[in-house]
């Protein structure tokens, strides 16, 4: 993905058949059991970014199921929001990790990488 390769790179393919293998956004699933929660967000990201770079919205899964990747993922990351009181009144909405590895205890990079996924969603 970083590479920027072409879609129909074998390394494109390797990225996008992981992310339809590993599809789910419960927990990051390149992490064990203990530390399945590290590294959510910027799973998110990643895999945004694959199937936005692959051309991808309605995906097939390996079970045969159809779905639609952005309404999955904007589930997950709705359930995850914070809200803060703003000094004018209104809301404001962040994001973070509560498994605070590689510093996604940090507010402002978590609610970076979710607002890069929503860029990848349109």
């Amino acid at each position: 993905i970083y590479l920027q390769v072409s879609k129909d790179d074998a390394r494109m393919k390797a990225a996008l058949n992981w992310a339809l293998t590993n599809y789910q956004f419960e927990k990051n699933p390149g992490m064990g059991k203990e530390q399945a929660q590290q590294g959510l967000y910027y799973y998110y990201m990643m895999m945004a970014k694959t199937f936005k770079r692959m051309g991808k919205t309605e995906i097939m899964l390996p079970d045969n199921i159809k779905t639609d990747w952005r309404v999955d993922m904007l589930k997950a990351i709705k359930k995850r929001t914070k809200t803060v009181e703003l000094e004018n009144g209104k809301q404001g909405l962040y994001w973070v990790n509560e498994a605070d590895r590689w510093a996604e205890g940090v507010p402002h990079l978590v609610t970076a990488y979710i607002l890069t996924c929503l860029n990848y969603m349109d």
